[in-house]
């Protein structure tokens, strides 16, 4: 997954807290991949990736804070022509 990319929840990400009301795939958002931050601490594997939603799309994977993604909590859709 790159920047550029068409994404939306994948079924993993649409079980989460904030994405209730994302649960069905009829209703899941497609976002585009803006960023793709390296982890902070050194304990933390998971890259973490700003998506821009189109339309209403959940702000991001915990509640309060950082706006972004891990990847298995986003499916590919389509990839960004270059």
């Amino acid at each position: 997954m790159n920047i550029g990319d068409l994404v939306t929840l994948s079924a993993r990400g649409r079980k989460l807290e904030v994405c209730w009301k994302w649960r069905y795939p009829s209703k899941a958002p497609v976002g585009l991949v803006l960023r793709i931050d390296e982890p902070r601490f050194n304990w933390d594997k998971n890259m973490k990736y700003v998506v821009k939603w189109v339309g209403d799309g959940p702000s991001g994977r915990e509640r309060y804070h950082a706006p972004h993604w891990h990847r298995y909590d986003l499916k590919f859709v389509a990839k960004a022509k270059k």
